[in-house]
């Protein structure tokens, strides 16, 4: 994703955890979509015909598409503010590297 949208945004360095959504840049039909998925539970949103400009500065589009995912499927509409790992809840997010599981 870091790749599609360009620039380096600042890492920060957690351990994984199972509250941690994963982004991918995945293209159909020749658009460019973001496919997210809540590592702990699988629970996957898929973003249609998005753009850079709807992806910078990372975090923003992304939440709400996250927000809007879980408020459809009747879940609390902020993922982190139930977490199991005792991290404080954030309305942004933090980029961090993945690391191969």
């Amino acid at each position: 994703m870091l790749d599609a949208i360009g620039g380096k945004p600042e890492l920060v360095d957690v351990e994984p955890s199972i509250d941690d959504w994963y982004a991918n840049v995945i293209y159909i039909d020749g658009k460019k979509c973001v496919l997210l998925v809540h590592d702990g539970t699988l629970f996957a949103s898929l973003a249609l015909n998005v753009s850079v400009g709807m992806l910078r500065p990372i975090g923003g589009h992304v939440y709400s598409q996250i927000v809007r995912a879980l408020e459809s499927e009747g879940l609390p509409p902020t993922p982190w503010a139930t977490s199991t790992t005792g991290r404080s809840p954030s309305p942004g997010l933090a980029v961090g590297a993945s690391l191969g599981r």
